[in-house]
């Protein structure tokens, strides 16, 4: 209550507070078993986990958010404070947000517990080392830990950092209620539908820092060079398009989810913001080869580096332009850039990768062009035959239709690289049935 009052200028987000810190709890224990696949390799079981946490996040917090509106527009009406109803609608979706985190849990403790004597069998005891003391095992967790929580500080608490901006400079210039309005949009709208490509993106490279690891302790640079390419293009083809659809089709995607109300700022800030899941989703995926290789302290420069530029931005927009909301979104879409060059200009020097990164991800953007004019004409025409329920999945099947096969004419993709696409062998199958592979 102290933090959401005197901190966050809000003191109705206690609501959805007090849901998540019961998140918090399984998102550790995720964290903790999916570390443990990840050191013995098995990366599968973490790549379901995750998708599973997404879908079911969504699946029950948009909902939720429906539901739980409806009832705080009730009990606002009784206490004459609006806020309430955007308060409860929060609180809907960290609903989604607990139950993903339960229901990903679950598959990972059952796999965890039908296989753990196979990996006790696999790594075996050690032997001729004496057991750490207490005090040691805790002085190397905290030594460990000090330097990811700093990056994470420096790459995911600019949120809170532009929270706290936006509303100290906005209160002067809009009242309370509008203030929490436009950011429960950015928030609540444009980073959840951003994040998608993101998590995904993530997902897909969630093995890569072990192999880099591995390789990197072999000196295998020529292998090492290759699975980074391979896992960057395949992340990317993905990564590219689905961001591309989620900006074309921003109108569409939230008149979806959210029927009868006003969508039009929201849809504004996600086609002209949604870049930064491209720009993420590639800072993050090359972070974890300098992780990989033991970089700690270059992805903290970084992340240092992109965040004070970001917070001086931050300050010019808000404070001396004057924008509102608008001023935040170039703000991250700047901090996402920003973080992108610097860890990408860190990952060139060290690993001295081959400009056919660069060189394919121009295809990549050329596909999703002809994708997006393909898109905007169906949904044109289809827009008054059909609803948004039917539309929606539609245009989506049809833009990725679309994409990769304007993809594989351009010779834009590899065979190999297809195959480490969710749905790729299918890819594939079909490709090569249609002659274009």
């Amino acid at each position: 209550s102290w933090l959401t009052e005197y901190v966050m200028q809000e003191r109705l987000s206690a609501l959805p507070l007090q849901i998540l810190s019961v998140a918090l709890i399984f998102t550790a224990w995720n964290g903790v078993l999916r570390g443990f696949f990840i050191g013995n390799g098995a990366g599968f079981p973490v790549v379901i986990s995750v998708i599973l946490e997404q879908v079911v996040t969504l699946a029950v917090g948009i909902p939720m958010a429906r539901i739980l509106e409806e009832r705080g527009a009730k009990i606002g009406a009784l206490l004459q404070n609006a806020s309430f109803s955007q308060s409860f609608a929060v609180q809907g979706f960290c609903c989604g947000i607990l139950a993903g985190t339960v229901i990903a849990f679950v598959p990972l403790l059952f796999i965890y517990l039908t296989s753990h004597s196979y990996y006790k069998k696999k790594n075996g005891k050690d032997s001729g080392r004496q057991r750490e003391g207490l005090i040691q095992i805790i002085s190397v967790f905290f030594i460990c830990l000090l330097p990811i929580v700093i990056y994470g500080i420096f790459t995911k608490g600019n949120l809170f950092v532009e929270q706290i901006f936006f509303r100290q400079c906005m209160k002067d210039n809009l009242s309370s209620g509008a203030v929490a309005k436009q950011w429960g949009i950015y928030y609540g709208k444009y980073k959840i539908f951003t994040s998608i490509p993101v998590v995904l993106t993530i997902a897909m490279g969630s093995t890569l820092r072990d192999r880099v690891y591995s390789l990197a302790r072999k000196r295998d640079t020529h292998h090492m060079q290759n699975i980074i390419q391979n896992v960057f293009q395949a992340s990317m083809a993905v990564a590219i398009p689905l961001s591309v659809m989620v900006g074309v089709l921003s109108g569409l995607i939230l008149d979806t989810f959210f029927p009868g109300q006003d969508t039009e700022t929201a849809a504004v800030l996600l086609m002209a913001g949604f870049v930064t899941s491209v720009f993420f989703s590639a800072a993050y995926l090359l972070a974890e080869v300098l992780w990989g290789m033991k970089y700690h302290i270059t992805i903290l420069l970084c992340g240092i580096s992109a965040f004070t530029i970001h917070v001086g931005i931050l300050y010019v927009m808000l404070e001396m332009l004057h924008f509102d909301i608008l001023g935040v979104l170039y703000a991250d879409i700047l901090y996402s850039f920003l973080l992108l060059f610097l860890i990408g200009s860190a990952v060139w020097r060290k690993c001295r990768l081959s400009l056919r990164v660069l060189r394919s991800t121009v295809s990549f953007v050329i596909a999703s062009g002809a994708m997006t004019v393909a898109l905007l004409l169906l949904n044109r025409l289809l827009a008054k035959a059909l609803t948004g329920a039917v539309l929606l999945p539609a245009l989506i099947l049809t833009g990725f239709v679309v994409y990769f096969i304007v993809l594989l004419l351009l010779r834009g993709v590899r065979e190999k690289t297809l195959y480490l696409i969710p749905g790729g062998k299918l890819i594939c199958t079909l490709a090569k049935g249609a002659r274009l592979l």
